[in-house]
């Protein structure tokens, strides 16, 4: 098989898994986006559900394939699966909390994968909700979304921060978006 035919068989597969992905509620923000880590690997997340009604549980797993189109790594995710961005030699996936609602609980984490095997390097847990992860020249950018206590006589509301996280996973500065 040509190289090209290879590449238009590797493309159509992985969008078929990323459709299948979609239908069965994809990744927050990412749903149905494949995305090309800097070393050519190609990412996507694959849901599987199980049981029915109540008990239904949904497991994200998160596929790289190499440039020959086999499978390099896969990576099951501890939540749902909110956003992927990548740095020097990691996937960072920011996973858990309510994107939705900017409550956590469980907290949301960004999860560095090292790019060539897919072991988590480091694990950070967020000050709030990971609303989005961007890549930077310098880490990754996520902006984290923080519920502020209501009480009887106020309601809630939200703080923002934009937070830029080293390739080594830690928080290099924060600055207020609010």
């Amino acid at each position: 098989m040509s190289s090209r035919a290879r590449f238009l068989a590797i493309s159509f597969l992985a969008i078929a898994v990323s459709g299948a992905a979609i239908a069965d509620g994809g990744f927050g923000t990412g749903a149905g986006r494949l995305l090309v880590s800097p070393d050519g690997k190609v990412l996507f997340v694959q849901s599987t559900t199980s049981g029915s009604g109540a008990t239904r549980t949904t497991t994200e797993t998160l596929v790289a394939l190499g440039t020959s189109g086999a499978v390099a790594w896969t990576w099951t995710s501890p939540a749902a699966i909110h956003g992927i961005a990548f740095t020097t030699g990691i996937a960072a996936v920011a996973v858990g909390g309510d994107p939705i609602r900017h409550t956590s609980a469980p907290p949301s984490q960004i999860v560095g994968l090292d790019l060539s095997t897919g072991a988590a390097a480091w694990t950070l847990t967020a000050d709030g909700d990971v609303q989005g992860l961007e890549a930077a020249s310098n880490g990754v950018l996520a902006v984290v979304v923080k519920e502020v206590a209501r009480t009887s006589t106020t309601p809630a509301s939200v703080t923002r921060t934009l937070e830029l996280i080293t390739p080594a996973g830690v928080v290099a500065w924060t600055y207020p978006l609010d």
